[in-house]
């Protein structure tokens, strides 16, 4: 499967190489490319050649193998030379053809053993889709995600040969040609990952991909190449947030002062447990691609293997807020401050996920701690803006939000929410400034557009409210209260078909929306179709509305049913 460049990736790395280099290559001897390496590979193979005695209908022995043999010995004779395609492509007489649908069908499986953290039966699911006949367009998908699935249990070796046939077949992933930079050196070969390396960095422009690359210069003894590629990997973090990030951001800064005194930072403890993490390298990528239930999945498999790993913590707390689960999410927090993590970034994110809560108290708090760890967060003082408002104290809100503004002059957000909190003491010519600030900051923002329309319509201005609300619908059109107050403009407008439309949406994308079932009704009773306003009005007080508007609904039903 397709992936972009992780942070993670920074935390896998390599097996006990260093030692047995003797001398340092030179960039310059290790001039060749990624393809010519792994041609080589697959035009250099020795393979057993045993005699075919198989009855030719016989199709259950698959004969694409993909793993390089050893050696000849007395027992095995090299083979004449073999193309690429002569190994992937399997006579009929030994390979069945998939069909599309057993394809997709073995597909799906694979996937979801795969997000179940279920690696080697997703590696089984791979090696039965390639036992049959079919398109390398097709094969090569596959045995990238095998190759995927090997890597997730630790053997780079097999996977670095499926990554390797992926290449060949033309695949394309920056995170595959980078993994091949990477599993080269784990198997005691980085100077033939190093080509792969620089394409990756070429190809990807990313300083990130340059995190490998410096691994394998360390492993071969180029510490000047590994500095330069490891500097440029610090640089790059130095303005993230995070404490994964603030973690990487001070592994590679202790390796750098290990390469500048000329020393090997790789030693053989800190081998062996950047090896044990490629489950960070994997779930940081589902969380990218937003596998988040997957993420969860394998972070928690990880955490009961080692329940020390306060990175698997955060990382799974952070799967926890994109799945909108606050609880669970400052469960995985609480873990890292409890650890000594006491990074203004991470009492932010929990004191988020405090709010979402509705903790407002103990959102604060978090805020108060970032504020005093990072006075200039402001992020942090927009977000405790929001926990005042949301505790009615207005004028702390808008002294955050002030706060926030004055830290970065261009947060839309802070503007808009300013705004909404300033109508709240009806300073509505203030407010409308802070909105159209806003709106020209970030002009695809829906909700700047809403509350310009929600203030327009408080002031009588029916057309502009309606075009307003019409711009926030346009931009997001599941935005529901827009739907709502243009319908009540239309209404104050006399426009009641436009009323009925507006209605109408809004009950199909929120069946259960009580009081656009109200309003549809009273517009149906204003044109004397009692039926349908009886069944609105009926649908509307099933539902659920407020005292007055129940009270209202009722009175209206009973003249309804009296007039009908």
């Amino acid at each position: 499967m397709n992936k972009n460049v992780y942070l993670s990736i920074l935390f896998t790395v390599l097996l006990l190489l260093f030692l047995s280099t003797s001398c340092t290559p030179s960039k310059d001897d290790l001039d060749t490319t990624a393809t010519q390496i792994a041609e080589e590979i697959y035009t250099n193979q020795t393979t057993d050649v045993p005699t075919n005695t198989q009855n030719p209908s016989d199709t259950s022995v698959p004969t694409d193998t993909l793993v390089p043999t050893p050696e000849p010995t007395a027992t095995t004779k090299a083979s004449p030379t073999l193309t690429l395609t002569e190994i992937l492509t399997p006579t009929l007489s030994t390979a069945p053809t998939l069909s599309s649908y057993q394809y997709f069908d073995l597909i799906n499986q694979s996937h979801i053993q795969y997000l179940d953290a279920d690696f080697e039966g997703a590696i089984d699911t791979y090696s039965e889709i390639l036992s049959y006949s079919f398109q390398d367009e097709d094969k090569k998908t596959v045995y990238a995600l095998r190759a995927e699935a090997y890597d997730a249990i630790g053997d780079h070796k097999a996977a670095l040969e499926d990554y390797l046939v992926a290449y060949e077949l033309g695949y394309e992933s920056a995170m595959m040609i980078n993994n091949i930079c990477l599993d080269f050196a784990l198997v005691g070969e980085p100077e033939k990952g190093l080509p792969f390396c620089d394409e990756a960095v070429e190809k990807y422009h990313s300083k990130f991909r340059k995190d490998r690359r410096g691994i394998a210069y360390a492993l071969l003894g180029n510490y000047d190449a590994a500095v330069e590629d490891f500097q440029d990997v610090v640089d790059s973090l130095e303005n993230a947030t995070g404490v994964y990030a603030n973690s990487i951001f001070r592994s590679r800064m202790e390796w750098l002062e290990a390469l500048n005194e000329g020393e090997n930072p790789f030693k053989t403890e800190l081998l062996e447990e950047l090896k044990q993490q490629n489950y960070l390298f994997i779930a940081e990528s589902h969380i990218v691609h937003e596998n988040h239930h997957a993420a969860i999945n394998l972070l928690s498999k990880a955490i009961e293997q080692d329940p020390n790993e306060i990175n698997l913590y955060h990382l799974r707390g952070i799967a926890y807020t994109k799945i909108y689960e606050p609880g669970l999410a400052i469960e995985d927090f609480d873990m890292v401050i409890e650890s000594g993590e006491k990074s203004a970034d991470i009492f932010f994110i929990r004191g988020t996920q405090y709010g979402l809560n509705g903790d407002h108290d103990k959102a604060i708090t978090d805020f108060d701690q970032a504020i005093s760890i990072d006075p200039e967060h402001g992020d942090a003082y927009y977000r405790r803006g929001l926990a005042y408002h949301s505790l009615a104290d207005y004028e702390q809100a808008i002294e955050d939000f002030d706060k926030a503004i004055e830290i970065f002059p261009d947060y839309a957000d802070a503007y808009r929410d300013r705004g909404v909190t300033l109508t709240m003491d009806n300073e509505f010519e203030r407010a409308v400034t802070d909105f159209e600030k806003a709106v020209d900051l970030d002009p695809e923002d829906a909700l700047s557009y809403h509350y310009l329309g929600w203030v327009n319509m408080q002031e009588q201005k029916y057309d502009s409210s309606i075009e307003l609300f019409s711009k926030a619908i346009e931009l997001d059109p599941n935005l529901i209260d827009s739907l709502l107050y243009r319908a009540i403009s239309y209404g104050m407008m006399g426009e009641l078909e436009n009323v009925l439309n507006d209605c109408d949406t809004i009950i199909e994308k929120v069946p259960d929306y009580a009081y656009a079932y109200y309003l549809r009704g009273s517009v149906y009773s204003d044109m004397n179709d009692f039926q349908k306003a009886i069944s609105d009005i009926e649908n509307a007080l099933s539902l659920g509305l407020t005292p007055d508007q129940k009270k209202d609904a009722e009175e209206l039903l009973k003249q309804l049913e009296e007039s009908s």
